[in-house]
C-alpha cells in the first residue's frame, strides 16, 4: 500500500516536471545545484576527482566550472528522465535528430544481431527515446536497489523499449542476438575485475567488462559504437552510429571502445555522468583513487 502511493507521488511530480516545460525545469536544475551542493559533497568530491585525472591539463578553475556545469546537466538529466515517463514520446523525438542510420542496415545485412555499445551520458535515456523511433531495440540496464524505483524506471522505459534484460541476464542478451534483435548496452562503469581486466581510460588504469566483446563473438554481432548530445535542452538530441569495431582479440576490442568514448567525452565533457567512480577497482597494491591526495595520476 505504502509502495503504491510512493509510485502515484512519483508520477505525479512526472507529470507536473512535464507541465512546467523545458525551460522552467532549466531553471530548477541550477536551483537545485545551489540548494543541493551541500548534501552532494560525496558525489562532488568524486567528480572533481575524475576530472582533476582525466583532465590534467585543466586549471583548479576550469576544473571547477566544468563540475559546476557536469553537476547541473546531471541533474537536468534525471528530471527529464522523470519527464520521461509521463510525457508523449514524440516530445523528444520531434526536435532530435540521427546520423548514419543506414550503419544499422549495414551491419544486419552481414551479422545476426546488432550491439549498440555507448556510454553513461546524461541524455542517456532521451537517446533511448530518439533511437527507438523507427527500431526495436532491447535496452540493457543495471537494477536500481530500490524495488519501487526499478519498477518506475523499468516501466518508463518499457514505453519505448522493446524489452528491458538485465546485464546480469547474459543468456537473455544471447537469445535477444541470436533471433537477430538490436541490443543497447553502457559497459563503461566499474563492476570489478570479475569476468574484466583493466584497460587505459584517459590514461588510468580501469576495470573494465569483456562481456560484450565475448557476447558478440558468440552472436556473430557487430558493435556500433553510438555516442549522443544534447543541444541547447535535453529535447534536443543527436545521436550518432558509427564503424563497428573489429572483433580482433579482448585487449584491442577495449582499447578501441575507450578511445571512442574518450573523444565522444572531450566533445562534450559537460555532458558526461562523472559522479560514477569509474575507476574505484585498483591494481593491487594501489591506493584507494578517491580518497587522500594524490601526487601523481594513478596507473
Amino acid at each position: 500500500m505504502l509502495s503504491t502511493i510512493k509510485r502515484n507521488l512519483m508520477l505525479l511530480m512526472c507529470k507536473l516536471l512535464y507541465v512546467i516545460g523545458a525551460k522552467n525545469r532549466s531553471r530548477l536544475s541550477h536551483i537545485a545545484t545551489r540548494l543541493f551542493k551541500p548534501l552532494l559533497k560525496r558525489r562532488c568530491k568524486i567528480i572533481d576527482r575524475n576530472l582533476q585525472f582525466c583532465f590534467p591539463g585543466l586549471s583548479r578553475q576550469q576544473r571547477l566550472e566544468l563540475a559546476r556545469k557536469n553537476t547541473v546537466n546531471t541533474i537536468s538529466g534525471y528530471l527529464e528522465t522523470f519527464v520521461s515517463w509521463a510525457s508523449p514520446l514524440n516530445y523528444y523525438r520531434r526536435d532530435s535528430r540521427i546520423v548514419n542510420a543506414c550503419v544499422i542496415d549495414r551491419a544486419k545485412e552481414k551479422h545476426c544481431g546488432v550491439i549498440l555499445m555507448g556510454g553513461h551520458f546524461t541524455s542517456l535515456d532521451i537517446a533511448g527515446i530518439v533511437a527507438t523511433e523507427k527500431r526495436d531495440i532491447y535496452i540493457s540496464y543495471q537494477p536500481h536497489k530500490s524495488a519501487m524505483m526499478d519498477t518506475l524506471i523499468n516501466t518508463g522505459r518499457l514505453r519505448w523499449a522493446k524489452g528491458i534484460v538485465s546485464t546480469k541476464d547474459v543468456r537473455a542478451m544471447i537469445n535477444i542476438l541470436k533471433s537477430g534483435g538490436i541490443l543497447w548496452i553502457a559497459p563503461d562503469q566499474d563492476l570489478g575485475l570479475k569476468g574484466g581486466r583493466f584497460s587505459d581510460f584517459f590514461g588510468i588504469k580501469a576495470a573494465s567488462s569483456n562481456s560484450v566483446f565475448r557476447i558478440a563473438k558468440m552472436t556473430n554481432s557487430a558493435v556500433i559504437p553510438t555516442d549522443f548530445y544534447a543541444g541547447k535542452t535535453l529535447r534536443e538530441v543527436t545521436l550518432r552510429y558509427h564503424a563497428a569495431l573489429p572483433l580482433l582479440d579482448e585487449s584491442d576490442f577495449l582499447e578501441r571502445y575507450h578511445r571512442f568514448l574518450e573523444s565522444s567525452i572531450k566533445h562534450k565533457p559537460d555532458q558526461y555522468l562523472w559522479a560514477h567512480r569509474r575507476f574505484k577497482t585498483r591494481p593491487e597494491g594501489e591506493m584507494d583513487f578517491y580518497q587522500g591526495e594524490f601526487d601523481h595520476v594513478p596507473g
